[in-house]
């Protein structure tokens, strides 16, 4: 049994979680060992607390953007105490911490029974359920004192209502739950030099979500409401409700040979009721091959402590996105009236991935120097995406199976270095390393665009596609070849996209030495990345030498610019830098005291640690490893940066006593 409560204050004031956990493990057997009993129960309890922080605020910014362009010769309060607001589109930061309370509570509790009874010495039988429940109430009250503020909660019966003098209410419910049952058997028999595992299963989930929210507004009496009685208006509740079913045959063995071969074949039937009757289920198999050449006798053991050889093939398929979608999605409201939100589709059918890839694992001298070596290769077919249909239409997206292939191609590898071994001194160093290449093939003519920029001047502007012959996630805009003599962007071949690098690493790394000297150790882990780009969405959107002429705080490189001050701020390369970073992850000592026999206590350790201690890296925001949410139309996006929450650098102080 176990219990435990963990109170996280966030960077930015009013930000933070609470999370209170419960845990129960209980393990019975039966008559003789034969049948055992197994239960899991965990339950928990979390609070979130929000800063006012949004992916698509616009020019008015939220929080971290309104901070970051606020002039700085503005006073946070006026004479009489209330927060200064000089009008426009300036966002006072201090006001939107005092007058923005927005929080959820989010309960969840997982049970796990299990039931294995020995049939035989070599099979047994296995029987398990499994329940997942989780709810959220998250609220959010808005005082009508915040000035010049105009909500942003994607719901579009409101996102034209104003805060200011109104002020706002929205309670938003979410309740989700999945059962799990399953049933196997397994074989388990040593035969001559040879050894067999098997395992046959089935398995089924059932999955529902279920949401509802209310919103108010017009405060009825004061500034604020705490509940939405305290409204005068409010908009008719509305919500959703969805369940999924997944079905799963599967069978696994393992084979091996004189500690020499080692063969594992899986295969998996799973079917899916968010597929179409033709296409509900899905074959996935897969294959893996060891060869422990150590165990050969021509292999030289004076060179090699250790030498294997691997192959690996297998298929796997997706099908996580809303369920339903071989038929019609519907908005329903619970007022009684629906609205459709995407047309049929029963043909669609599963996004599936086949991998292959071969491994070499050694050890060489006398096991100083170890390491295994991979080459991989991943393609995905029929991914599944949200089209728009061409407006007029009923509907205006559909869900279907784009043409194409989705390819990954790399190498992985991991060495381990014993430096120095010694009664007084100890030094391990483990490096890792992958390079990437990532590109879409097949996909014809069409492209699909997706990476939303906002901000003032911004609006309908967007910086990334997917197209054929081209890494996912490449950036797609204009070169920026500096300022004319007037000051407005150059802008070469009339203001021509071209595709401009990709937001995906094609080299990532790390690099760890651990450290022993008599009582005292020490861990530093340094990891970086290389190959990829970033858009600076935050200096786009705030950055430019209008925000300077309209109030706003800009850097000292764009004040000092040749930038004319009505050039308009179009998405080009002027923002896209360049994401490699080394960044030192992890510094941790510590030092285990030599206690006196007499002592009552035994063991004393002290520890101390720090994480994101130091960052290298020519990116001008405050962290290259960022991935603000710029989906557009729901296509997901990769390496925008828009006034993200800043990353932070911890120090742990620890003690361990043993008695």
């Amino acid at each position: 049994m176990g219990v435990g409560f963990s109170d996280q204050q966030g960077i930015i004031k009013k930000s933070g979680l609470s999370r209170l956990t419960g845990r129960i493990n209980l393990t019975q057997e039966l008559f003789n060992d034969k049948l055992i009993l197994d239960l899991t129960l965990t339950g928990s309890s979390n609070k979130n607390t929000y800063a006012p922080i949004s992916d698509n605020a616009g020019f008015q910014g939220s929080l971290v953007g309104a901070a970051i362009q606020a002039n700085p010769t503005y006073p946070v309060l006026n004479p009489d105490g209330t927060f200064f607001h000089p009008g426009g589109d300036f966002r006072n930061p201090a006001a939107m911490l005092a007058y923005i309370d927005d929080s959820d509570n989010i309960t969840r509790y997982l049970a796990n029974v299990g039931a294995t009874y020995k049939l035989t010495p070599d099979l047994s039988y296995k029987f398990t359920l499994g329940l997942d429940n989780s709810s959220s109430v998250r609220n959010t009250w808005m005082d009508k004192r915040l000035l010049g503020y105009t909500d942003n909660t994607n719901f579009e019966e409101v996102r034209a209502d104003q805060v200011s003098g109104n002020g706002r209410g929205i309670i938003q419910n979410r309740a989700l739950a999945s059962t799990l049952v399953e049933h196997t058997l397994t074989y388990d028999k040593k035969m001559g030099k040879g050894a067999l595992n098997a395992l046959v299963g089935y398995s089924y989930q059932n999955f529902t979500n279920y949401g509802y929210n209310d919103i108010g507004f017009g405060v009825k009496t004061g500034d604020v409401a705490t509940s939405l009685d305290g409204y005068s208006k409010k908009i008719p509740t509305f919500g959703d409700s969805t369940r999924q079913q997944l079905q799963s045959y599967f069978a696994r063995v393992n084979y091996s040979i004189a500690d020499k071969y080692f063969l594992t074949g899986t295969v998996r039937a799973d079917g899916s009721s968010k597929f179409g009757e033709n296409n509900k289920y899905g074959v996935f198999p897969a294959f893996a091959f060891k060869w422990k050449l150590m165990n050969e006798a021509f292999i030289p053991k004076d060179i090699f402590n250790d030498l294997s050889f691997r192959l690996n093939w297998g298929r796997t398929g997706n099908q996580e996105f809303p369920g339903g979608v071989a038929g019609s999605i519907s908005q329903r409201k619970l007022n009684g009236s629906s609205v459709p939100i995407n047309a049929a589709n029963p043909n669609i059918k599963w996004e599936t991935t086949t991998q292959y890839g071969a491994g070499i694992d050694f050890a060489i001298l006398q096991g100083k120097l170890s390491g295994t070596i991979d080459y991989f290769n991943k393609s995905t077919i029929d991914p599944i995406f949200l089209a728009n249909y061409a407006q007029p239409a009923a509907v205006s997206r559909r869900w279907v199976n784009l043409p194409g292939t989705i390819k990954n191609t790399g190498f992985e590898v991991g060495l381990t270095l014993q430096a120095v071994q010694s009664k007084s001194f100890t030094w391990e160093i483990l490096a890792n390393a992958t390079s990437l290449k990532n590109i879409i093939e097949d996909f014809g003519d069409g492209n699909v665009v997706t990476g939303d920029i906002n901000g003032q001047g911004l609006s309908g502007a967007y910086v990334q596609t997917i197209r054929n012959g081209y890494p996912l996630f490449s950036f797609f805009l204009p070169t920026f070849s500096g300022f004319d003599q007037n000051g407005f962007a150059i802008l070469p071949n009339d203001n021509r996209f071209n595709v401009e690098g990709s937001a995906i690493p094609t080299f990532t790394w790390g690099l760890t030495n651990n450290f022993t000297f008599g009582r005292l150790n020490a861990s530093i882990f340094i990891n970086g990345s290389s190959g990829n780009f970033l858009y600076n969405n935050t200096a786009n959107a705030l950055f430019t030498k209008g925000s300077l002429k309209n109030g706003r705080n800009v850097t000292t490189a764009v004040a000092n610019s040749t930038e004319n001050a009505v050039n308009p701020p179009e998405v080009s390369t002027r923002f896209l830098e360049k994401g490699d970073f080394i960044r030192l992850s992890n510094l941790s000592l510590g030092y285990t005291f030599n206690m006196p026999t007499s002592s009552k206590i035994k063991t004393l350790t002290v520890n101390l640690a720090g994480q994101n201690l130091l960052l290298i890296s020519d990116y001008s925001g405050l962290d290259p490893e960022v991935n603000t949410n710029k989906a557009r139309n729901d296509v997901p996006s990769l390496g925008i940066d828009y006034t993200a929450y800043p990353s932070a650098r911890t120090f742990t102080f620890g003690v361990n006593l043993g008695f």
